[in-house]
């Protein structure tokens, strides 16, 4: 059978791409059982990092385990809160929200001489921008729900930090290259860096769009703020998709002038941290293409939801990582790249 694949290059790839097919309608229609798994893996590999960072800075490492697993649990339950309430009151605002971007639509449209032209009711049906808004409540929502079900994400993660350092020794024992044992030691770190610096920024990023929308007077700023969070792990199109609703907000609640300062206000934040200190700290060695980038966006968020959305990246940035450890597969991990590196440019030290 194997020497019959071989030879036939056209039913190995009928079958790889069968295979496929299946893993995909797996992971779909498994969606509501993994998507909290998987938000315990990211922050159970955040965790590692904090406790990592706090252990080498000299802190106990059972007090170490403690802050981080009290921060966890603390995050969760507050975030989930947060998003719940602010998902509930938006969507009881959204009907005078789009009543007011309706007259929007049709002044902008009478004023630009094309209610003559188009129909504006079929151009609201098809082309309305309230549908930005709608989604927005419905991704709230599904993250508040996934976050309820915090009692099984920390337990996850627990358990997935207490088997951290057995699957490392599991690794050690497959693996008899000693190379190879390293080079994973070296992955695992540069994960671990890259996850714990993009968190911060990430951080950093939605504290300032919370100052700055509350200081510009926009509702539900909070909500806008934990958006610049979670996105700001999609590099390249994250930022315009996290300042989209609020500029959108600030064109109904006041004028153009206050809309276009919100827009402003987004790209200075995007220019200083995502791309004047970001890439210092993280460097340009995980660099993905565009293309990439907003294909796994697409792809993962169809799997997984809005989670999936806001995960996408890390989970391309892991494949990529790991492809990039083998000859046999790095041409995958070039084939993911920005195309200015075929290799991993930062030297993360043993």
């Amino acid at each position: 059978m194997d020497k019959e694949l071989n030879n036939n290059p056209v039913l190995l790839t009928m079958m790889v791409i069968t295979m496929l097919v299946i893993i995909i309608a797996g992971l779909k229609a498994a969606s509501t059982l993994l998507t909290p798994l998987i938000l315990a893996l990211f922050l159970a590999t955040l965790s590692a990092s904090l406790i990592n960072y706090l252990v080498k800075r000299g802190v106990p490492k059972f007090l170490s385990w403690l802050s981080v697993l009290i921060f966890i649990v603390s995050f969760i339950v507050v975030l989930g809160l947060m998003v719940s309430a602010s998902a509930n009151e938006f969507a009881s605002k959204l009907p005078a929200y789009m009543e007011k971007l309706d007259l929007i639509v049709d002044q902008s449209m009478l004023s630009l001489g094309l209610s003559t032209e188009i129909d504006t009711e079929h151009f609201k049906n098809i082309y309305h921008p309230g549908y930005l808004l709608n989604y927005t409540v419905s991704a709230a929502s599904r993250v508040g729900e996934v976050l309820s079900e915090g009692f099984l994400i920390v337990l996850t993660v627990i358990f997935m930090l207490i088997q951290r350092h057995s699957f490392v020794d599991k690794v050690k024992y497959l693996t008899e290259d000693d190379a190879a044992y390293s080079h994973f030691k070296k992955v695992t770190k540069l994960i671990d860096h890259y996850f714990l610096i993009l968190t911060l920024f990430s951080t950093l990023t939605g504290i300032t769009v919370y100052v700055a929308l509350v200081l510009l007077n926009i509702d539900f700023a909070l909500m806008w703020a934990l958006a610049a969070f979670f996105l700001n792990f999609i590099p390249n199109i994250g930022s315009i998709i996290a300042a989209a609703p609020p500029v959108l907000l600030a064109l109904i609640e006041h004028d153009p002038i206050h809309a276009g300062v919100v827009a402003f206000v987004y790209f200075l934040i995007n220019l200083l941290y995502g791309t004047m200190l970001q890439p210092r700290y993280i460097g340009k060695g995980l660099d993905l293409s565009i293309l990439v980038v907003f294909l796994s966006l697409v792809f993962w968020g169809w799997v997984f939801g809005p989670i999936g959305m806001f995960l996408s990246v890390p989970i391309t940035i892991m494949f990529k990582i790991l492809f990039e450890s083998s000859e046999k597969t790095r041409w995958i991990a070039v084939m993911l790249g920005s195309g200015h590196n075929r290799v991993l440019r930062r030297d993360v030290k043993d």
